[in-house]
């Protein structure tokens, strides 16, 4: 057995571990289902090394996009749709839920944030992001999003792409978000909710301060995302022989290919995809 294939059969143990105690902590507050969490997605970030390394967004992505064939271009159109709801350009923004720091570098890098910093629960993941990305005008830190790290009125654009559904307290994440955008703020979302769920995520925004200005609902740009891009991510999970077969179906899951759970549930309408625009509420 090669070193490839012991990290793999490695990575497989600690997925299976990580995924059986996210089923058993769904319902828990913290911090139980934070810590399955994290050791999902660090195990998660160390997978995707063998997979490719060159893999730096965690998300379904939208279709249709510019250039189809550009790397990663579904997931970044992700961001572009959410910076059409608020212009980015000179602004101080922070990622809550960064992952591997491909979004966080795009919004830098594409729509002209004055300065970037991502944050993860996955110290794994940061790491990872540093390594990559970091520099001039894009950092990034390990915390919870329900405990930001940052003071009051630090940000001008929060984004949260395809993470809130794993807090334990959405509405004190929302809580935090509002603490830290400046008056004149704005949190962009995007994420995905059962459908008899979707309409608590506002009621939980207007709670915590926020006014919701645009939401937009996706799935099918999300599902057309999917199709496109499935050939690609079945190749690349299917082609490495550090994955075990035993754990494939868990991966293709993850990656909502096509007649995985995720996959159907978006095709059914049992879940659906959300945009949104969320302002600090004037008192």
């Amino acid at each position: 057995m090669n070193a490839e294939t012991r990290t793999g059969l490695r990575l497989s143990a600690r997925l299976a571990a990580a995924r059986g105690a996210m089923k058993l902590t769904r319902a828990w507050k913290r911090p139980g289902r934070e810590r399955a969490y994290r050791a999902w997605y660090d195990a998660i970030s160390e997978f995707s090394e063998l997979l490719f390394a060159d893999f730096h967004c965690m998300n379904y992505g939208v279709a249709p996009v510019a250039d189809p064939d550009a790397h990663e271009a579904f997931q970044l159109g992700l961001y572009d749709l959410l910076a059409g709801f608020e212009p980015l350009a000179g602004r101080r923004v922070l990622e809550v839920g960064a992952g591997r720091g491909g979004g966080a570098a795009h919004v830098g890098r594409s729509h002209g944030a004055r300065a970037v910093e991502g944050l993860d629960l996955s110290g794994r993941a940061i790491e990872m992001s540093r390594a990559r990305f970091e520099g001039p005008g894009l950092r990034f830190t390990i915390g919870a999003a329900d405990r930001l790290p940052f003071a009051d009125d630090s940000f001008d654009v929060l984004l949260n792409v395809e993470s809130s559904h794993c807090y334990p307290d959405v509405e004190a994440f929302l809580a935090e978000a509002r603490r830290v955008l400046r008056p004149d703020g704005a949190l962009l979302l995007a994420d995905f909710r059962h459908r008899d769920e979707a309409a608590d995520l506002r009621d939980q925004a207007e709670r915590a301060g926020f006014r919701v200005s645009h939401e937009q609902e996706i799935t099918k740009q999300v599902i057309d995302a999917l199709d496109a891009d499935d050939a690609r991510k079945r190749r690349l999970i299917d082609a490495c022989p550090a994955v075990p077969s035993a754990v494939r179906g868990s991966i293709r899951h993850f990656a909502g290919c096509k007649g995985s759970p995720m996959y159907e549930d978006f095709r059914s309408g049992r879940r659906v995809y959300l945009a949104y625009r969320m302002a600090p509420a004037v008192a």
